[in-house]
């Protein structure tokens, strides 16, 4: 299913006096797919606002907009392509087949708050009542051309987070527990805790702890991360391990600096 615009928005009403704007109509789309592959893709925008009033009348409702995957046994992928961020709240539902999100465009900021739940929005608007993406049963999720900062909250897990190829630096932040980070390649490894893995992640220059103990490892001949290193603001102690390979490690403040291999 590939549509550029879903425009179901009120209208503002032309009679004189004060009269309230025009609802919004509701959106729900539905993939379902025995075979293959599920594919939804919007190419510009989704759009359900409330027209506006007349005089002292009231904004119109606003519609809801859900996109759902049917059938357990066949991955599905949402792609997002707008050029800006969308106009109102979306809901995609996953079916739990290992489902995709991708956001192609702009700096946007994601929260993972359970298990493959969680929400995206456009960083650049400070607005508490923008738009966001409500995502359920998604166990990928793919940022951008842009900055994507990824943040896994208390409770939060996510099979994979890819930062995307665009040319800004990607963050990953992991809350609550005490983490060990295994960078693994360049900008990619995995969170776990303990024997249980929170999340791989691919394109991420900059990792941040949280309120624990962090122990970040390189555990590859190729392990690298071209941004930063932070290990949060805790009062545990975090630790880094440098990868098997002759390295100079130079210490620039109170526990910081940086480390670069040995020419």
């Amino acid at each position: 299913i590939t549509l550029d615009n879903i425009n179901t928005s009120g209208g503002k009403s032309t009679a004189i006096g004060n009269h309230a704007g025009g609802n919004a109509g509701n959106i729900t789309l539905t993939a379902n797919k025995t075979s293959g592959f599920k594919f939804i893709t919007i190419n510009e925008d989704i759009s359900a606002v409330g027209g506006a009033g007349v005089g002292t009348g009231a904004k119109g409702a606003n519609g809801t907009n859900a996109l759902i995957f049917l059938n357990t046994q066949i991955a599905g992928r949402v792609d997002i392509n707008a050029s800006n961020f969308l106009s109102s709240n979306v809901s995609i539902t996953g079916s739990g087949a290992d489902d995709t999100l991708k956001i192609t465009n702009g700096n946007n900021s994601w929260e993972v708050t359970g298990s493959n739940i969680g929400t995206v929005k456009s960083a650049d608007n400070a607005d508490t009542d923008a738009a966001k993406i409500s995502f359920n049963g998604i166990a990928n999720i793919i940022g951008g051309s842009g900055a994507d900062n990824f943040e896994i909250k208390s409770g939060g897990a996510i099979k994979l987070i890819n930062g995307g190829a665009g040319p800004g630096n990607n963050s990953l932040t992991r809350w609550d527990l005490a983490n060990t980070w295994d960078i693994n390649g360049s900008n990619q490894g995995s969170i776990k805790q303990g024997n249980t893995q929170y999340v791989q992640f691919t394109n991420i220059q900059d990792l941040v702890g949280g309120i624990a103990n962090d122990t970040f490892e390189f555990s590859a001949a190729a392990s690298a991360i071209t941004g930063s290193i932070d290990g949060g603001g805790g009062l545990g102690a975090n630790s880094l391990r440098g990868r098997n390979a002759a390295s100079t490690w130079t210490i620039t403040g109170v526990d910081k600096g940086n480390i670069k291999l040995t020419q």
